[in-house]
């Protein structure tokens, strides 16, 4: 249906309904628009609604006095040291899953499951420690996994380890395990730190 066929006639009375189903159905003009929701006040469902425009901002410092002007006020539920409110282990995890979804491609990071092996904080150096190790079950995910030289798995732990340093605001040193499907055992720590670019890897085939 083009615009010019959409009648406007200003005693239309329509349900709101109705008023959705044409603006999914057809494209309507400026004038058609103003038509639909005329007589209009709120939204079903809602109590309060509020227009804001991204670009230039209209309407956010309503909104925002809004929150204000409803908000209660009350104690602090959690202690001011506690930084979330969720075990940190499961924050690792998250974290090191996320960077398998960025780096890795088509089902490959969906297949892999990082499991936790040792947590560690140092008083002396004050540096907390963590060790990460990812089953693999197939020749193609541990490929995929660990990339031409490691390039793909230093990238993960080096990238995994400067979003948990932001997280935690603690030196945070990431070790992962890749465990292959050849050998179970667990092959030699990879240490982000301490690999060289382009140097093979001290890995288990």
């Amino acid at each position: 249906m083009e615009l010019s066929d959409v009648k406007v006639d200003k005693d239309e009375k329509l349900s709101v309904q109705e008023v959705l189903e044409e603006c999914h159905s057809n494209k309507i003009s400026d004038e058609r628009a103003e038509i639909l929701v005329m007589g209009l006040i709120g939204w079903p469902g809602f109590r309060d609604v509020f227009s804001i425009s991204a670009k230039h901002g209209d309407g956010v410092d309503d909104l925002k006095e809004y929150l204000f002007n409803s908000a209660i006020p009350g104690g602090h539920r959690f202690s001011p040291d506690l930084l979330v409110d969720v075990d940190p282990r499961e924050s690792v995890l998250n974290v090191v899953k996320s960077k398998l979804l960025e780096h890795l491609d088509h089902d490959v990071p969906y297949a892999l499951n990082p499991e936790l092996e040792n947590w560690e904080y140092d008083e002396t150096s004050k540096v907390l420690r963590i060790c990460v190790s990812i089953q693999t079950k197939t020749n193609r995910q541990s490929s995929y996994l660990i990339g031409e030289n490691g390039r793909t798995i230093r990238l993960i732990a080096e990238e995994a380890e400067e979003v948990l340093e932001d997280f935690f605001d603690n030196e945070v040193k990431l070790n992962i395990q890749p465990l292959l499907p050849e050998n179970l055992q667990k092959p030699s720590t990879i240490q982000p730190d301490k690999l060289e670019k382009n140097k093979p890897l001290p890995l288990v085939y």
